[in-house]
């Protein structure tokens, strides 16, 4: 019996043999964030869009980096300003960041409203790990409002007239969004909407003309305002416009 149970135990310690080394762990990419997922350009501006990560690399030390920007439409690369890496031990913050301008941004190009796409890699022996972000360029959109008469008589109809372009060549043909405001400190009351006409040069390719127009009585004294919708070319945009009723 004490034969038989040593040779059991013998035979236990034999299949289990030695116990297997720790595999080693990539690097990993972590919190990749940026720091505006809806950048808005206007007229004459530019304005800088950052990426930020962090690389762990505890086994493998990884032994590049690259930072890239491209249209999402076209595939078009859009140049970085410059990958910084700040290395710490096996671990490192990497940042870079892009410019993007609007229209007549001398002396830099327009770049034009759409999503973009941003890679980030880390290469090491034996592979590669990749993460993306994206974020959409807007243009500010600008909007026009002329309330009249001006005064007018309580009870008496305003006619608000209004239009939104990107300060370029395009009108924005999405619906307007109107609000009233007495003289008193008070919120905006939603009026209605209008989604805007054509006016000018509606049988061209080329330049064209879409205004709005709506009426409602007005009965005290305040202000109206257009608002903008948002679309995937231009950020809402609002103008006021005053208009004083007599009685």
């Amino acid at each position: 019996m004490r034969l038989l149970a040593a040779a059991a135990v013998s035979l236990l310690m034999i299949s289990a043999g030695p116990v297997p080394a720790h595999a080693a762990t990539p690097p990993e990419l972590t919190s990749v964030r940026l720091t505006d997922a809806n950048p808005v350009v206007t007229t004459g501006r530019c304005r800088q869009v950052a990426m930020t990560a962090q690389i762990a690399a505890p086994d493998i030390p990884w032994t590049s980096v690259a930072s890239t920007v491209t249209r999402d439409d076209t595939g078009a690369r859009k140049a970085t300003l410059g990958l910084a890496i700040k290395q710490s031990g096996t671990s490192a913050a990497i940042s870079d960041r892009v410019r993007l301008c609007g229209i007549n941004a001398l002396p830099y190009d327009i770049d034009e409203p759409g999503r973009f796409v941003w890679t980030v890699s880390v290469e090491y022996a034996g592979g590669r790990i990749r993460v993306t972000r994206s974020f959409r360029l807007r243009f500010q959109g600008i909007v026009h409002l002329n309330a009249r008469p001006e005064p007018v008589r309580a009870g008496g109809w305003v006619t608000l007239t209004s239009w939104v372009h990107d300060n370029w060549e395009l009108f924005d043909t999405s619906p307007i969004h109107f609000y009233f405001r007495g003289t008193r400190p008070a919120a905006w009351t939603y009026k209605g909407s209008a989604r805007p006409r054509c006016t000018f040069g509606c049988d061209e390719p080329g330049e064209q003309s879409w205004v709005a127009t709506k009426r409602f009585r007005q009965y005290r004294s305040g202000t109206w305002r257009a608002v903008s919708t948002r679309t995937n070319y231009l950020e809402s945009g609002s103008r006021a416009d005053a208009v004083t009723v007599r009685r």
